[in-house]
């Protein structure tokens, strides 16, 4: 996600889509990585791509919003 966006990202954009990311795909096992499903993987990505650094932002934070409900 942080890599589509092909441009300077701040340090606080970087923490909250790491944060997402560790959200959505939950390591049980810190032996054992659980990589996402292809469909799963390009959808992310090709949601963010192409966005504003503000309407990016602005993705993040909506969808961070729904785990902390």
């Amino acid at each position: 996600m942080l890599s589509a966006r092909e441009e300077a990202i701040d340090d606080y954009t970087v923490q909250d889509t790491t944060k997402l990311i560790r959200m959505v795909f939950p390591q049980t096992d810190a032996f054992k990585f659980q990589q996402p499903t292809y469909p799963t993987f390009e959808k992310l990505i090709t949601s963010v791509a192409g966005n504003s650094m503000e309407h990016f932002n602005q993705k993040i934070a909506k969808a961070l919003d729904v785990f902390d409900e």
